[in-house]
């Protein structure tokens, strides 16, 4: 392979036209870097590649094998580099887990999962996304077909466990997981439980119905952040895949003035964190990851698969049905032998009769709705017709004793059709998907250090930035040591052009060097 005998500084600069590709790109909307827009590619990399060449260079890191070891190391970069940033010691650090479907269109039979975004259950590929306190991706993991959120969270939090040991002082990990309602089964919670972690969830509608779930209500207090009244009680729960064992955890009655409902439940003692902070780290999800993720999904093209093979396995699950069912089936059939072969004796006279009568029904003609030929035919036709519906009569009258076997074995004989030839499914790889998803995960944490660190924390949509900013024309100087970077003020977005201007100055103070060594410098048009 090429890329094996490559220089850094080329392998360097083929990275930063990767990352860079859903600008040049515009967002996955053209598939083809030699466009226009893709010859930015020069001033962003240093060389201005052909899609060939970049198409190649992916194609053989795919086929090295190398997304694990690329997505922990990414994850460990990204989280040293926000652990310098990181002034708080809070007393305790959110994880936000979430998933992120992406439809595959394919042909072939393919691992499946509901993708909410066309509203059906289809071909897909699920990925699942660990952020930290502040809404950054910090690591993911790419399956194929329904990952099953909850399952997954335990084997990627172990995955980073050393890292988040590296930035906590005394290394230990004081982190709480908070999950939405879609992965808090019980028997999630109580791996989370074992594993010697703490959990935030919030329970949906169905599970806070039944009032009996709820003991040691406490004495109703306001909630500190917002309009609601807050009961601290005790949640009793039932594991569906165990029936008789009880779960049994901390939970919180939110009691909002729009009078509605929820209850979130966590293992964190109350020593640790009150109520009031229990809630806000639940609902803190929505500002500091959903959106954000969100706006990263369109903005940095995470919602979109890149490439795929697929590799067919046996469906081990279909084969256990097919199976199943064959042995009910044959069971069945064992118990109702005589009553089956009575009615197959009908059937055969049936058959019979059938054949004379479509005999007798080509000796017609149909002339204006109405059948027309020989009296003796057309009475010939008429009582092998009363023959048949005799039969018919029979028929039924022998299956009514057995109506419910009956009803069962029709049941599982359609099922038995459908799943018929199901018995493989193809797996799609994702190692060329988890590669691309760690240069965007790479790309989205660079727009929130711009906006966090060089734009005060500015809130602002990635389409946004993207737009206003990093669309911007301009003119590019070098010297021997410098290579100064000159935008040209949009004039029509005043209020923008005055924020860019203060972080550019602010992105100048951090002193970032190109592949060359050269000192970048960004200036304003109209700014001295």
């Amino acid at each position: 392979m090429q890329v094996l005998s490559t220089e850094t500084k080329t392998i360097s600069r083929k990275n930063l036209a990767v990352l860079s590709l859903p600008l040049v790109t515009l967002n996955g909307g053209m598939r083809d870097i030699n466009k226009v827009t893709g010859n930015a590619l020069k001033h962003v990399c240093g060389f201005n590649y052909k899609h060939a060449t970049i198409d190649k260079y992916l194609r053989e890191l795919k086929y090295l094998q190398i997304s694990s070891d690329f997505i922990k190391a990414t994850s460990e970069f990204w989280i040293n580099f926000w652990k310098e940033f990181n002034d708080e010691s809070p007393i305790l650090v959110c994880y936000y887990i979430d998933g992120n479907t992406k439809p595959l269109w394919s042909s072939k039979r393919c691992k499946k999962g509901k993708v909410t975004m066309l509203g059906k259950v289809m071909n897909c590929l699920e990925q699942v996304f660990i952020h930290d306190s502040f809404g950054r991706p910090v690591y993911f993991q790419t399956f194929s077909g329904n990952a099953n959120v909850g399952n997954k969270v335990l084997s990627l939090m172990g995955d980073i466990e050393e890292y988040l040991k590296s930035i906590s002082s005394d290394g230990k990990v004081n982190s709480a997981i908070v999950i939405d309602s879609a992965g808090n089964g019980v028997s999630t919670l109580r791996s989370i439980v074992e594993s010697g972690r703490y959990f935030i969830t919030i329970l949906d509608e169905n599970q806070i119905k039944d009032v009996r779930k709820f003991k040691n209500n406490g004495n109703p207090e306001e909630y500190k952040y917002g309009e609601a009244k807050l009961t601290e009680c005790m949640i009793e729960m039932k594991d569906s895949k165990e029936k008789d064992y009880i779960f049994e955890c901390r939970g919180v009655i939110i009691d909002w003035k729009k009078r509605n409902r929820t209850v979130a439940i966590t293992t964190i003692p109350k020593e640790i964190i009150n109520e009031s902070l229990v809630v806000k780290s639940y609902f803190d999800r929505w500002p500091c990851q959903e959106l954000q993720f969100k706006s990263m999904k369109s903005g940095a093209s995470i919602h979109r698969i890149v490439g795929y093979g697929k590799k067919e396995i046996v469906d081990e699950k279909m084969q256990d049905n097919r199976k199943k069912l064959e042995k009910n089936m044959e069971t069945i059939r064992f118990e109702l032998k005589e009553v089956i072969d009575d009615i197959e004796k009908c059937k055969l006279k049936r058959d019979q009769l059938c054949d004379n009568e479509r005999r007798l029904k080509e000796q017609t003609t149909i002339k204006e709705g109405k059948r027309k030929g020989d009296a003796n035919i057309l009475s010939a036709l008429e009582e092998c017709g009363r023959k048949i519906k005799s039969i018919d009569r029979e028929i039924n009258n022998i299956k009514k004793p057995h109506k419910e076997e009956f009803k069962k074995l029709q049941k599982w004989e359609k099922e038995s059709n459908r799943i018929q030839g199901k018995e493989h499914v193809y797996v799609a790889d994702v190692e060329l998907d988890q590669l691309m998803t760690c240069f965007r995960m790479s790309f989205a944490n660079l727009c929130i250090f711009f906006l966090s660190q060089c734009l005060n924390n500015e809130k602002m949509e990635l389409q946004t930035l993207i737009q206003s900013f990093f669309m911007l024309s301009g003119t590019i100087t070098e010297t021997e040591n410098e290579r100064t970077i000159k935008l040209t003020r949009n004039e029509k977005e005043p209020e923008m052009m005055e924020k860019l201007a203060l972080g550019l100055n602010a992105l100048n103070s951090f002193n970032i060097n190109n592949i060359n060594g050269k000192k970048y410098l960004f200036q304003l048009s109209g700014n001295n």
